[in-house]
């Protein structure tokens, strides 16, 4: 056997394993690219979020001074809720008292109003 037979497996195997470490380099290049993108990704929604957070509770530029809501005579508000930029009010104390308004935080405007009438 000749010297030039038994070296012909080792280039092989030597170009084989170039071969391969090009492929785990490009494999490795690209899996480095992707958790890049993603740590943008995650850091642009982090800061997205942050910025936005609590513009629902600002409120709208000029508001309103004072606002005046209609209630039925002999009437009571027996309940107030905050819902975002609404105020939900629950009159009570019988017949057409029992109803709830709901109000625009915003503008002071009444929105809504849901009359609860007995069925017969």
């Amino acid at each position: 056997m000749s010297n030039t037979e038994s070296s012909r497996p080792i280039a092989d195997a030597k170009t084989e394993s170039r071969s391969n470490l090009r492929a785990l380099l490009a494999l490795v290049i690209f899996m480095g690219i992707l958790i890049v993108a993603g740590i943008v990704v995650v850091g642009f929604t982090i800061a997205n979020r942050l910025s936005n957070m609590g513009a629902e509770d600002k409120p709208a530029a000029g508001g309103f001074a004072a606002a005046d809501i209609p209630i039925p005579a002999g009437c009571e508000i027996v309940e107030t809720r905050p819902d975002g930029n609404r105020l939900i009010l629950r009159l009570g104390s019988g017949g057409r008292c029992n109803q709830l308004i709901v109000i625009d935080l915003r503008s002071g405007a009444v929105t809504g109003r849901l009359n609860f009438v007995p069925t017969p």
